[in-house]
């Protein structure tokens, strides 16, 4: 009887402790929802902004990207557009959209060097033609509210940064994407308290998403810009953490009021797309990909597992549903996936995980028809 009494205080304790880890990631994530806001207001100065875009194969989404940049309300703009040796009609797409606004800025993109990847030396090369005294660089398939550029700008100067990122709403089209896309967020406001990002200098605590980037001049210059992340497939995380370590200020925020992406079309445009940046985030190494992809399964699907056996296991389910339903309210999720589909979605997500180091290890990561660097050693 002893020894049960001793078995039962230990699974009690083991218990406790796995428990306050959830408790953690559950105060971080409050920290988070309140803390983290949209850009909003009006800039006293209106500096020149150049907005640069990079475009590879990205026919059906000129006419709306030219609509939503045209229709912006700040008023010292510069628009430049990069067509990066497309294979399908995006350069004649733009050239018509350019004669109906003549002020459009077009260049077809240079053959790609050796060592470069090929979305940094569009940037590199946009970066290059642009008079701005700011820099705002912008994915292809982003779709802004009129005041977006406004609003960024404002915060920019009211923060005094010299650099500023926005994780965009990303928009789904089918179910998969409803139940894998807010992983992203998942990830993101989970595991990062991001009142550090702005507070502490420490490259450690920093997040970027390159489908919207805002510098000043002198930070990209100093940063090495993406010169500096040329052969980087995770090119935004590689540009803020050099943002940090040259001592510039930084903060991120999220763009659900203002900001919007359809970032994959199809399901199977996410997988790839997934598979290219999974295993480059966790460094090309597997050990610590399988460790991190081990942990996210003990700590928020396993009380599904084993709750049945051990009813305290409510307890973690619950916590594990509050993340989500602060994360669905705050940025726009579905409720129904968030609530009843967390444990399958993130198995999902841990698939496409291991599918990503797969993909790598055989040498065969690819985007947009152009095979990724990777040179990169696979670790253990």
């Amino acid at each position: 009887m002893e020894n049960l009494f001793n078995l039962f205080d230990v699974s009690l304790m083991l218990w406790a402790l796995f428990t306050l880890t959830q408790l953690v990631f559950l105060a971080i994530v409050a920290v988070n929802v309140r803390s983290v806001k949209s850009p909003s207001g009006n800039p006293i100065q209106t500096p020149l902004v150049s907005v640069l875009i990079p475009l590879r194969n990205e026919s059906d989404n000129v006419n709306d990207l030219i609509q939503t940049l045209t229709q912006q309300d700040y008023p010292n703009l510069e628009i430049l557009l990069l067509d990066d040796q497309s294979e399908d009609d995006t350069w004649l797409k733009l050239l018509s959209m350019q004669w109906l606004h003549p002020t459009l800025l077009l260049y077809q993109g240079k053959a790609l060097p050796e060592g470069w990847l090929g979305k940094n030396f569009a940037c590199h090369q946009l970066a290059d033609k642009a008079r701005g005294q700011l820099l705002l660089f912008m994915d292809a398939d982003v779709r802004l509210k009129p005041n977006a550029i406004s609003a960024a700008v404002a915060i920019l100067e009211q923060q005094q940064l010299d650099f500023m990122s926005v994780f965009p709403h990303q928009k789904t089209k089918t179910p998969y994407q409803n139940q894998i896309l807010p992983l992203m967020d998942f990830f993101l406001y989970t595991f990062l308290p991001f009142p550090c990002i702005r507070k502490l200098p420490s490259p450690a605590f920093t997040a970027a998403n390159g489908q919207w980037m805002l510098f000043t001049q002198k930070a990209y210059e100093m940063s090495g810009g993406h010169e500096a992340v040329k052969n980087k497939v995770i090119e935004d995380m590689a540009i803020a953490k050099n943002i940090k370590q040259k001592g510039l200020r930084m903060n991120t925020f999220t763009g659900s009021e203002l900001i919007q992406c359809l970032m994959y079309p199809d399901d199977k445009s996410l997988k790839t797309g997934f598979g290219k940046n999974i295993f480059a985030a966790a460094g090309y190494s597997a050990f610590k990909l399988l460790t991190f992809l081990t942990f996210l399964f003990v700590v928020f699907i396993s009380p599904y597992i084993w709750f049945p056996f051990y009813t305290l296991g409510i307890i973690n389910i619950f916590i594990i549903l509050t993340i989500r339903v602060l994360l669905a309210r705050k940025f726009k999720h579905q409720m129904k996936e968030a609530l009843l589909l967390h444990p399958i979605a993130l198995w999902k997500g841990i698939q496409l995980a291991i599918a990503s180091m797969q993909q790598y290890s055989r040498n065969n990561a690819s985007w947009k028809g152009r095979p990724l660097n990777t040179s990169q050693s696979i670790k253990s």
